[in-house]
């Protein structure tokens, strides 16, 4: 894919039981013009992940950290927006079309950013814990996500 959307950025290191789910949650958006880049930090034995025309992987020689994996992966991003994941979370299907949405709908002018809830969930899948982004921030400000309890 030569000039996607969006790209997904998966850094990762040695958890090749968590990094499968988080790519198939990325891969399974339900708009496809985009990108998955996962970036193998050194692992100690190479991922193996399915074969899909949106997703790259990018082995390091050796581990390097999460901030120059995510660095690795922004520089051989394709797409005009650029998003991040964690190996160990997943997206909801439709998280790339709502942020999309709110790029598209957004007045101020560039750079600008989306900022996403995050829900924390159990071993049975109940979320426990919702943590909500703040509002529109003026740039440079600096913000956490606050935690409303369900």
């Amino acid at each position: 894919m030569s000039n996607p959307l969006l790209s997904i950025i998966i850094p990762t290191h040695n958890r090749p039981h968590l990094v499968s789910h988080a790519v198939k949650s990325a891969l399974e958006q339900t708009i496809e013009d985009l990108e998955v880049i996962v970036v193998d930090d050194g692992s100690t034995q190479p991922l193996n992940l399915p074969e899909h025309p949106r997703l790259r992987l990018i082995r390091l020689s050796k581990s390097q950290g999460g901030a120059a994996a995510r660095n690795v992966g922004t520089n051989a991003a394709c797409g005009r927006w650029v998003t991040y994941l964690d190996d160990d979370d997943c997206l909801l299907p439709h998280m790339v079309a709502t942020s999309l949405k709110a790029l598209s709908n957004a007045t101020l002018p560039e750079p600008i950013a989306v900022i996403s809830d995050v829900e924390v969930v159990n071993s049975q899948g109940q979320v426990t814990v919702t943590r909500l982004p703040p509002p529109v921030r003026p740039r440079g400000n600096h913000f956490s996500l606050g935690t409303s309890k369900k």
